[in-house]
C-alpha cells in the first residue's frame, strides 16, 4: 500500500465532507466525515475519520468497486479488502480520549433518585456510576462493589481520620462517603475509554465535589424534586421498613435539602420516572453536545 494515500480514488457514493477541527486521538490530528450509505435503509450515517481511516477504508472500497474491466477480484485483492475492513473497524471503535464529564445527581429521600440513575445506566451509552461507600447494613437485592462497597463502622471512621474521603456524612446515623482512590480510579478509566461518569451524592457532598474537581472535568448538577411537598410527604411515611423517629428525621432533611436546590444546574420533576428519565437524558446530550463544540 501507498503509505502516503489510498491505493485508488474513493468512490463518488463515499464522498469526504470538508475537515473539521475536532480530534479523534492525540496523535490523530486532521478529521473528515465518511458518509456510508445503511443498506436497505437509503440513509446515510457520518463517521468522524482520521487521514490513517481514510487510507484504510479507501484501500478497503477500491477492491470492492474495482472496475470489472480489471477482471474479477484475484485473493490478493481479497485478502487486502479483508485486512483493510478490519483494520478500518478496529479505528472506527477506538474510543475517544477526553476528559469525561462528571453528573452530580442529588434528591431528597423518596424522590426515586436510584431508580432514575438504575435507568440511566440502561439506556444511557458510555455512562459509569462511580460506586460510594457504607458502614450501613446490606439491604436485600443490594450487591457489593454494585450497590456501594459495605465495610465496618470502624472501618470507615479510619478512613476519615485518614482523610481517604472526598466527601462523606452521616445520613439517619449510618455514614456514606466517596473515596478519593476510588474516584481517580473512575475519572481515569472514564477518560481512556470516553465514558462519563455519574454519582448519586447528597447535597453537601455535591459542594465538595465540584471543589475538588471543578478544574479537572466538567461537573454537572442534577437536582430531582418531588411533584409536590406533600407527595414526599406520603412516600417518606409509606417506608414500612422506617420508624416513626427515623421518618421524623428523612421529612426534616428533605425540607433542608429542598430549600438548597437552586444550587443546582439543572431541576428535573420527577412526577414520572420515565418522563423524568427522558428529561435527564436530554441534559446528558446536551452537555455532550457542548463539550463537542467546545
Amino acid at each position: 500500500m501507498n503509505p502516503g494515500g489510498p491505493r485508488c480514488p474513493v468512490p463518488p457514493q463515499y464522498a469526504l465532507s470538508q475537515p473539521h477541527s475536532r480530534s479523534i486521538d492525540n496523535d490523530l490530528h486532521s478529521h473528515n466525515q465518511l458518509q456510508i450509505p445503511v443498506p436497505g435503509a437509503g440513509l446515510q450515517t457520518a463517521l468522524p475519520f482520521s487521514h490513517r481511516l481514510q487510507t484504510v477504508v479507501a484501500d478497503a472500497l477500491c477492491v470492492l468497486h474495482k472496475p470489472a474491466s480489471a477482471g474479477l477480484l484475484d485473493s490478493t485483492d481479497l485478502s487486502i479488502g479483508r485486512d483493510r475492513t478490519r483494520e478500518a473497524r478496529h479505528i472506527v471503535m477506538e474510543p475517544m480520549k477526553r476528559n469525561p464529564i462528571m453528573f452530580l445527581i442529588s434528591a431528597p429521600s423518596g424522590t426515586g433518585k436510584g431508580t432514575v440513575v438504575s435507568a440511566l445506566l440502561e439506556e444511557v451509552q458510555n455512562l459509569s456510576r462511580i460506586i460510594t461507600t457504607t458502614c450501613r447494613p446490606k439491604r436485600e437485592g443490594e450487591v457489593e462493589g454494585i450497590s456501594y462497597y459495605f465495610i465496618p463502622r470502624t472501618e470507615f471512621e479510619m478512613l476519615i481520620r485518614e482523610g481517604a474521603f472526598v466527601e462523606w456524612n452521616r445520613i439517619y446515623g449510618d455514614l456514606y462517603g466517596t473515596k478519593k482512590d476510588i474516584v481517580e480510579r473512575f475519572i481515569r478509566d472514564a477518560g481512556e475509554k470516553g465514558r462519563d461518569l455519574i454519582l448519586e451524592i447528597d447535597v453537601d457532598g455535591k459542594r465538595n465535589f465540584a471543589r475538588e474537581y471543578g478544574n479537572r472535568v466538567n461537573v454537572v448538577s442534577i437536582f430531582l424534586l418531588p411533584p409536590s411537598r406533600e407527595e414526599l410527604e406520603r412516600r417518606i411515611k409509606s417506608r414500612k421498613a422506617d420508624s416513626p423517629a427515623r421518618m421524623r428525621k428523612r421529612l426534616a432533611r428533605a425540607k433542608m435539602e429542598l430549600a438548597r436546590q437552586n444550587e443546582y444546574d439543572y431541576r428535573v420533576v420527577n412526577d414520572s420516572k420515565d418522563a423524568a428519565v427522558e428529561e435527564v437524558k436530554a441534559i446528558i446530550a446536551c452537555e455532550r453536545a457542548k463539550r463537542r463544540r467546545s
